[in-house]
């Protein structure tokens, strides 16, 4: 869920700066693709649960960051996960 970005879209609260700020949730065993367009960054931190980032087992505090263009897939473990995922411009 869009929760923050430039624009407002979705519902979501504005911010002057070139961010997109996505709160997940996920289920046990599900999972959520994000696309990372060339030129942006991205930064995951990890809230609650244990998940996987590109195969990295992350855990409650954890953060993950990348700047490479592609498709980065999170999937929670046994627990549900909740997360903060930001695309950054």
């Amino acid at each position: 869920m869009l929760i923050i970005s430039p624009d407002g879209r979705d519902k979501s609260a504005t911010i002057h700066q070139d961010a997109d700020i996505y709160r997940i949730k996920l289920a046990p065993g599900d999972s959520i693709d994000h696309p990372l367009a060339a030129g942006r960054g991205l930064w995951l931190q990890l809230i609650r649960g244990e998940a996987t980032l590109q195969g990295e087992i992350l855990r409650p505090g954890d953060a993950a960051s990348s700047e490479a263009e592609g498709l980065y897939q999170l999937k929670a473990g046994p627990q549900p996960v909740e997360a903060l995922l930001f695309d950054l411009g």
